[in-house]
């Protein structure tokens, strides 16, 4: 079978490389087409053998890039024969979902979030309203997403198919002991807190630094570093410093060592609105960092077990009750570290590649499906 993976993204992708490898392996050879330029991404594939293609077209939205996206996708299709195509985000869904007709290969269209249309208000947009209208295959990769497509936004269940995002965890870099031990000791502090995201408005970045101000208040020694960046970086920074905060408060922008500063922390702090199947809490997993994350959003609730393999607080009371959990475990870490080992096991066991992967062949690479 011939199976290609749509993307609008040209970076690194755990995920989808992770499938490649796993679908080559099974026999099936793999295409890749971005709307993008050429990228880390191409070389990836590449790397492994796989074919690419990048459609270079305006990013404009108009309804000649339309048209264009489409000839393009229509044309590596028919090119390569392609059997089987799997589109990830809504840019590429759209355009898939539209050449479906005028192309022999089955389209799956691959959902990412749950309600971040609703909360962008893009779904009110024509291409979206028709992404779900159109598509007669749906992944999406936790149940609450599934739900949430049949009940608010009146999508057929029968059309939607749960399976958990995938990785190769080989594909991340372990943390090197050395550099750990010196970002811990830079620190200088008895708790470190960890908080990783786009410093947007539904990540609620400032919620973490609302932790960060009560612990102190209460007098723990402790420290926050935030990791990423986004339009709330000014106003964030500004928070510190009439907070006080500047020296108990880091932001180091994007690093390329996440991990790293995973291992260094204490606890993941995580007040985010908006996720759908979240990485950062399968990345402290991959190296025990125990986590606190919101109730009810994303996957959460299908994957963690407030108290047995991580924290799950009212995301309306997110400052309260995640500082009375820090405030509780502070002199005594054991529990916390017991819980971040079960989140590791947690993690291999429901987003190993080779334990989904087998879902893929027999629910949509089957000769007769």
């Amino acid at each position: 079978m011939n199976i290609l993976f749509y993307t609008p993204l040209n970076t690194r992708c755990r995920d989808i490389e992770s499938q490649a490898a796993f679908f080559a392996a099974q026999g099936h050879r793999i295409f890749l087409l971005t709307q993008s330029s050429t990228g880390p991404l191409h070389e990836n594939f590449s790397g492994y053998g796989y074919h690419t293609h990048a459609d270079n077209s305006s990013s404009r939205f108009t309804s000649i890039r339309v048209v264009k996206r489409m000839l393009k996708f229509i044309q590596v299709c028919r090119s390569n024969k392609i059997d089987l195509v799997y589109a990830h985000l809504e840019p590429c869904n759209f355009i898939a979902v539209l050449s479906q007709y005028v192309t022999r290969a089955r389209v799956i269209i691959c959902r990412h979030h749950v309600d971040e249309a609703r909360l962008y208000g893009f779904g009110k947009d024509l291409s979206y309203k028709l992404t779900y209208r159109l598509a007669r295959h749906i992944i999406v990769v936790s149940d609450h997403a599934k739900r949430y497509m049949v009940q608010e936004e009146g999508v057929p269940a029968n059309r939607i198919t749960h399976i958990n995002l995938a990785y190769n965890f080989e594909l991340y870099q372990k943390p090197d002991s050395s550099r750990v031990s010196k970002l811990r000791a830079a620190l200088k502090a008895d708790l470190i807190l960890l908080t990783v995201c786009r410093l947007t408005r539904y990540k609620r970045p400032e919620l973490s630094i609302e932790v960060l101000k009560e612990l102190r208040k209460q007098g723990l020694a402790v420290k926050l570093v935030m990791l990423g960046k986004g339009e709330l970086q000014k106003e964030l920074e500004e928070m510190i410093e009439l907070e006080n905060l500047r020296e108990h408060c880091l932001l180091p922008g994007y690093v390329n060592n996440v991990l790293e500063y995973m291992a260094a922390a204490d606890v993941l702090v995580h007040p985010s609105l908006l996720e759908s199947s979240c990485i950062t809490v399968k990345e402290a997993g991959l190296v025990k960092l125990p986590v606190i994350v919101c109730k009810g959003i994303g996957d959460f609730d299908e994957v963690i077990e407030n108290g047995l393999n991580g924290f799950t607080v009212n995301p309306v009371n997110f400052v309260e009750e995640t500082s009375n959990l820090i405030l509780g475990h502070a002199a005594n870490k054991d529990k916390l570290k017991a819980t971040a080992n079960r989140l590791n096991e947690t993690v291999y066991a429901l987003f190993d590649i080779a334990k989904v992967g087998p879902i893929y062949e027999r629910r949509f690479h089957q000769p007769n499906r």
